[in-house]
Formats: structure tokens, sequence, C-alpha cells
């Protein structure tokens, strides 16, 4: 009977899950942290541009081009305050114990899909809405028709070029925190599974 008792030990000693190191995670999250610090402020500085050239260059420019700045400064606007608030449980620094750190990351990871999908998204309307500038300066006779066409064509390809690289880092973080969010998940079965076998 001891030799059997021993052995029950050992055996949901071997299957107990290992708990994840907490200066580990501490360490995981608060990189993700600076990351998330760096990329909001590349959304406030290019809101802030945007602000800029509409306040100081607005002489300079045709009542067209004046709108066209203005749509983009008032949707590079919204788009940061909700990236900001995606990216909220990386900014703030609350998380003090093992469950609060894999908490804190699965929370973040989830939203950084939905920022990355946000981003294909701003991709193809930045696309749409500059493809609608230069069709708007045309009927506007701003252009000729061949220069019309030729600025049009430039401009697709010189922002396409640009976003392409966007377009694939998106999809590769999508890819990314999908498996991260389903190794949290499944390391939070596995110590919820333990916890209840521990009660029993």
């Amino acid at each position: 009977m001891s030799n059997n008792k021993q052995s029950l030990d050992q055996l949901w000693q071997n299957q107990q899950t290992q708990l994840p190191n907490l200066e580990e995670l501490s360490r995981k999250f608060k990189s993700m942290r600076r990351k998330q610090w760096l990329y909001m402020s590349v959304d406030v500085i290019s809101t802030l541009f945007l602000a800029s050239w509409l306040l100081f260059f607005r002489e300079t420019m045709n009542q067209l081009m004046f709108i066209f700045i203005l749509i983009m400064t008032i949707f590079s606007l919204g788009a940061t305050v909700h990236l900001v608030w995606l990216r909220r449980f990386a900014l703030k620094n609350t998380l003090s114990n093992t469950q609060s750190y894999l908490q804190g990351l699965k929370n973040q990871y989830i939203n950084n899909i939905k920022i990355a999908k946000f981003t294909k998204f701003t991709i193809w309307l930045s696309l749409l809405i500059t493809l609608v500038f230069f069709v708007l300066a045309w009927l506007n006779h701003d252009w000729d028709t061949a220069t019309a066409i030729k600025k049009t064509v430039i401009a697709t390809l010189f922002i396409a070029g640009g976003l392409y690289p966007m377009w694939k880092w998106s999809n590769k973080r999508i890819i990314k925190y999908t498996a991260e969010v389903e190794k949290l998940e499944s390391l939070e079965q596995s110590l919820s599974s333990e916890d209840d076998g521990i009660v029993t």
C-alpha cells in the first residue's frame, strides 16, 4: 500500500505543470511595454506632424489639398486614440505576480492581433484616400488628364511599395501572436487543472 501511495505521489509530481518563471515573465512584459511605448510615440508624432503641416503651411495649400490633409489628420488622431486603447494592457505597470503577468501578456497579445489587423485596414484606406484625392484634383481641373494619370500611377506605386513591408510585417505579427495566445491559453488550462487537482 505504501509503495502504491509513493508511486501515485511520484506520478502526480511528474504530471504537475511547470510554473512560468516570474522574472522571465516580468522581463518579457517589460520588453513588450517598451515597444508599445515606442509605437505609441510614433503614432503621436505622425499626428502632430500632420497637424503642424495644416497650421504652418495653410497658405501654400489650395482648398482641395487643405481638405485632404485635414481628413488625414482627423483620421490619424482617431487611429492614434484607438491604438492607445489597444495598447493599454502593456502601457500600465500594475502587475505583481505570475497570474497577473500571464493575463496581462495574453490580453496584450490579443490586442496586438487587433492592432495588426487595423494596420492592414489603414494601408488599404490610405491608398484609397490618396486615389480619391488625385481623382478629385483631376475633376477640379488642377491637373490635365495626362498629368493626373502620371501622378496617380507614381503615387500608387510609391505608397504600395512603401506599405507592402508593413503589410507583410502585420501578417507575421498576426501569426506570431495567435500562436502566443494559444500557448498561454494552454498554459492557463494546465494550471487550472492542476489547481483543481490540488483542491480535490
